[in-house]
């Protein structure tokens, strides 16, 4: 026999219904990402950055999204912290947040998009996933390589560069070497050394006498730590060049 609910008892199955959703680990309150299609892909950008330091996170992959929605990344899964919300300015929501963290480690993102509108994150698609690293290093860098606006043939000329440690650890000692060359020819150079607190730089001039006797274009080309002595945040910034002419 079928049993006739009054408005009290369909008022408390209700509210009981809404809190088990809430209790749910999926559910997280976010549900703003309504209408976005197609598949996310989450990329960090540096993978691996000085703790301390920005990474950036973007979407790509989307469609359909409702211009000013917003895409919460979160650590561990959906239902873990909020790392950074990127806010939708397209409908492809190729847009971009960053986020930073204190304590070196590993960080497994997700990008949390909501297409139904239920906070669930189950649906395919709902999740996107990356990885970023936090570390506590040294990172050198070559930067801002400069040779005089006018180089004769025979006579010293000195160019300088900036040298800076981006990392949070102090470089005690390092080398950095420097090459001359035109076209197949090379001209070595010696590996001065240096001494950088973290956090960091330091202008350097290249040691007098250097002089080329041969008119014409060449390249200078400068390396910080050329035999990888230190383990380093990243070694992409280690080399800067510098096309130049002889007259």
């Amino acid at each position: 026999m079928a049993t006739k609910l009054d408005s009290k008892a369909i008022t408390a199955i209700a509210v009981i219904v809404a809190l088990a959703a809430f209790a749910s680990p999926y559910f997280t309150g976010y549900a703003t990402a309504t209408g976005c299609t197609g598949i996310a892909t989450l990329v960090t950008e540096p993978a691996t950055a000085t703790v301390g330091l920005p990474i950036n996170v973007m979407l790509s992959g989307l469609n359909g999204c409702t211009v000013g929605s917003r895409i919460s990344v979160r650590e561990n899964g959906c239902n873990g912290p909020e790392a950074a919300k990127i806010r939708c300015t397209t409908s492809a929501c190729t847009d971009s947040a960053t986020f930073s963290e204190a304590v070196p480690n590993t960080y497994r993102l997700v990008a949390c998009i909501d297409r139904v509108g239920n906070g669930r994150y189950l649906q395919l698609g709902e999740q996107a996933l990356s990885v970023a690293k936090a570390v506590d290093k040294i990172d050198l860098a070559v930067s801002d390589l400069k040779v005089p606006n006018r180089v004769l043939a025979g006579v010293d000329f000195v160019p300088t560069f900036k040298i800076s440690n981006l990392g949070t650890v102090t470089s005690t000692y390092g080398l950095y070497k420097y090459g001359i060359s035109q076209g197949s020819k090379q001209y070595s150079g010696s590996t001065p050394s240096f001494t950088i607190v973290d956090g960091k730089s330091q202008l350097i001039e290249l040691p007098s006498g250097i002089y080329l006797q041969q008119k014409g274009k060449y390249t200078l080309t400068i390396t910080v730590d050329p035999y990888g002595s230190y383990d380093e945040v990243s070694k992409a910034n280690n080399v800067a060049q510098i096309e130049f002419e002889v007259v």
